[in-house]
């Protein structure tokens, strides 16, 4: 039977070994997260979250998370049929009670105001 070799960490400049960069696999980036694999998957896949996929499994650092999670959240979408979306979410999350043609006549406004004030 083979006995596997551990690799020793290549000394930095001044001599001290350099820490390894962790990498984490999905659920294992999940579990960091304490969020469904599915959600992280999301993430990678539309490209808001470094990481790659090798041999068909994702790997990502935990650095990387760590600036992801430091990183300000992203803007809100700014596409008319995505506010259209986010407000039917909202509306349905807290109970308003504006039709969706409301919702649509109050974006038209948002979007007008947004034209007077270029």
């Amino acid at each position: 039977m083979a006995t596997k070799v551990k690799a020793k960490p290549k000394p930095s400049a001044n001599g001290v070994p350099a820490p390894a960069p962790e990498v984490l696999t999905l659920a294992e980036a999940a579990a960091f997260l304490r969020v469904a694999e599915d959600a992280v998957r999301v993430e990678l896949e539309c490209g808001r979250l470094g990481g790659r996929q090798l041999a068909g499994e994702w790997r990502v650092g935990k650095e990387a998370l760590l600036r992801w999670l430091d990183a300000p959240a992203p803007l809100p979408p700014l596409t008319g049929a995505d506010l259209v979306a986010h407000a039917r979410r909202v509306k349905t999350r807290y109970g308003f009670t504006e039709t969706d043609e409301e919702v649509e006549a109050f974006l038209a406004a948002v979007r007008a105001n947004r034209q007077v004030g270029k």
